[in-house]
């Protein structure tokens, strides 16, 4: 039991190697060195930027799923129910508020 009291097994390898995928996609956008609109006009930037952006915010999805399915909610059938769950679970809350 953690210490809010709840039982929850977590996939720490899994966990693990999807924030390991996350940091890695963010030092691969800032390597990118795209500082302004006009960068995108190169397609090698547009498209690199396009791929990035989309294994990212796959990889957080997977995260998401991840902390939705070691709490018990369940498997989500959309992107949008796993936000749904991490609310519900007042994790999206916590999350925000430390931004």
């Amino acid at each position: 039991m953690n210490e809010m009291g709840r039982n929850k097994r977590y996939d720490m390898e899994r966990i693990g190697t999807i924030c390991s995928d996350i940091q890695r996609y963010i030092r691969d956008l800032e390597d990118l060195n795209i500082r302004q609109i006009q960068d995108l006009n190169d397609k090698r930037n547009f498209y690199a930027l396009s791929m990035i952006l989309f294994s990212l915010l796959n990889r957080v999805f997977d995260l998401g799923s991840e902390v939705s399915l070691s709490h018990n909610m369940g498997i989500p059938s959309t992107y949008r129910e796993i936000f749904v769950l991490l609310q519900k679970m007042d994790l999206l809350n916590l999350l925000l508020q430390k931004i």
